[in-house]
């Protein structure tokens, strides 16, 4: 109950916010090192067309966790028209929080992003697949440097302004 209340007092945060858009979806992948086993319902704001800030809750079989992102598209490129729509590569650099539960052990940890990509968009839909090396430092349950990681995701968001 706790996690829906505060996924809830996000999403009614974020719809209060001046943006250029805020998108609404799902996301799978994992990490490169630890297996693909992550699904996501993420809510994205962007202030602008190169500003990001995600709000993700991932499920896995281990357990559950909330994590935040946000990031700057230093080399969003326009690829090519692709049907109905636009493929944009992009480059760029962020940073991240996570809260989790796995196995039953609580934690917490932040740090450094690249995230990089291809996003197709049309209309209001748009569908991405990016990888996205990440370090930080674990706060929870024990500190110290996280391990280097490389995420790979794959999703579809709609769009809402």
């Amino acid at each position: 109950m706790k996690k829906i209340l505060a996924l809830t007092a996000v999403l009614l945060t974020a719809l209060t916010i001046e943006t250029y858009a805020i998108g609404l979806g799902l996301q799978a992948g994992g990490n490169t090192l630890t297996g693909f086993d992550d699904l996501g319902l993420s809510i994205l704001i962007s202030p602008n067309e190169q500003l990001h800030g995600a709000v993700t809750w991932y499920i896995r079989s281990e357990g559950v966790a909330l994590g935040g992102s946000a990031d700057y598209w230093v080399l969003p490129i326009a690829l090519t028209k692709l049907g109905p729509g636009d493929l944009l590569f992009f480059v760029g650099g962020g940073v991240y929080a996570r809260i989790s539960i796995w196995e039953g052990e609580f934690g917490l940890g932040a740090g450094l992003r690249l995230p990089i990509g291809l996003d197709w968009r049309t209309g209001s839909i748009d569908a991405f697949i990016q990888a996205v090396p990440h370090a930080g430092l674990g706060i929870l349950p024990s500190p110290g440097f996280d391990r280097f990681y490389v995420d790979l995701n794959l999703g579809a968001r709609f769009w809402f302004g």
